[in-house]
């Protein structure tokens, strides 16, 4: 049985890294969309590795909690509230250090990363407390995850826009905007439907 979900959180994993890579992705698809000039292949690649970690370790360390079906909603809520303020921090410090490494600048300013990794953390709490309630119904559908993710990205990832905005000199570019946009108000909906395939295939080896 231990074998078993090792296997799903191994599985979740992978969906994880592909997600962090998607919203890469979509993040460059927005900005040539929005007819903005795109980032140095450098600067993408730098910025595909915090999206990279970000994704994985908070998208993981919820997969694990969904993995073990007998963890209750107190605690996804708090791998949720834990986990996420960890990633944010991970994913800024492997940004840091691969531009370091690739030799890309990386802009200064910006709005507090305490607030903005205190908010993740609550955003996430919230998303773990929800999907484990989700979990313990007989059979939840595909669509109420995806649907409970958008909930949490359109109130949370108005929020943090809206700090982000605020924080930039002159406020920042539609472009970008759009860009930052998508990231923070679709991710918890990959995320949360991440959390689905790590439920099913759980209860498969359960």
């Amino acid at each position: 049985m231990t074998h078993d979900l090792g296997r799903v959180v191994v599985r979740s994993s992978w969906y994880a890294i592909g997600l962090g890579l998607l919203f890469e992705v979509l993040q460059l698809g927005a900005l040539r969309a929005a007819g903005a000039e795109l980032p140095a292949l450098a600067a993408i690649l730098a910025d595909t590795t915090q999206k990279v970690s970000w994704s994985y370790i908070v998208c993981v360390a919820l997969a694990c909690g969904t993995a073990a079906t007998r963890a209750g909603p107190g605690a996804m809520s708090v791998v949720g509230f834990m986990a996420a303020p960890l990633s944010f921090a991970a994913a800024r410090a492997i940004h840091k250090s691969a531009s370091q490494v690739l030799a890309v600048s990386v802009p200064a300013g910006g709005p507090s990363p305490w607030l903005l990794a205190g908010i993740k953390g609550v955003e996430y709490a919230l998303l773990g407390w929800l999907i484990t309630r989700l979990i313990r119904r007989p059979e939840p559908r595909l669509s109420v995850y995806a649907r409970t993710g958008l909930i949490i990205g359109v109130l949370f990832g108005a929020l943090l826009l809206w700090i982000m905005n605020r924080a930039a000199a002159d406020g920042l570019p539609a472009p970008v905007l759009v860009a930052r946009g998508l990231n923070e108000l679709l991710f918890p909906v990959g995320c949360s439907c991440l959390l689905w395939i790590t439920g099913v295939l759980a209860r498969r080896v359960a």
